[in-house]
């Protein structure tokens, strides 16, 4: 192209034609399904047994046992396996067991005081409480909502402070 063109194009205004680069159409997601939506989520620790251990006086660590138990639970107002899987997808935690489940779980747990220390002992369950509704949307657009909760064990935990 000459000068003489270019002037000419930047004086009057022509428009010149540019090709846009990269892909400039919207795109349009439809979402149909349900999900669950929490609003309160609270992962803790759920002690079923408790001691505390005595190595004050000696020089040799203490290695101690002890039998005790807990419970893998799916509790609250969750009342199907479909409700409870969206649940757990949702707040990504797994669970035990089943809904409506309680198991009892009986194991030996074995712990080494070091010498001239004392410890409290703890043994339990993991657990995550939820609240939050599921959801059901229609291309995109929420069509009901079912509020629900549920509580649930995900694993075991042993713990020893020293003092």
């Amino acid at each position: 192209m000459s000068i003489l063109a270019l002037v000419t194009i930047l004086a009057f205004g022509i428009a010149v034609p540019v090709q846009a680069t990269g892909n400039m159409k919207a795109t349009y997601i439809a979402f149909d399904g349900k999900q669950y939506e929490y609003y309160s989520k609270t992962i803790s620790k759920q002690p079923t047994w408790q001691h505390t251990a005595y190595n004050k006086a000696s020089s040799t660590t203490q290695t101690v046992k002890y039998n005790v138990s807990r419970e893998k639970y799916v509790k609250g107002s969750v009342s199907t396996a479909a409700e409870f899987g969206l649940m757990k997808t949702g707040v990504k935690v797994s669970a035990e067991v089943g809904v409506g489940k309680t198991v009892k779980e009986s194991t030996t747990v074995t712990f080494a005081i070091p010498p001239k220390k004392n410890a409290n002992l703890a043994y339990g369950s993991q657990k995550v409480s939820t609240a939050g509704y599921i959801v059901t949307y229609s291309r995109g657009n929420v069509q009901s909502k079912k509020a629900i909760n549920g509580n649930w064990t995900y694993s075991a935990y042993s713990s020893m402070t020293e003092f």
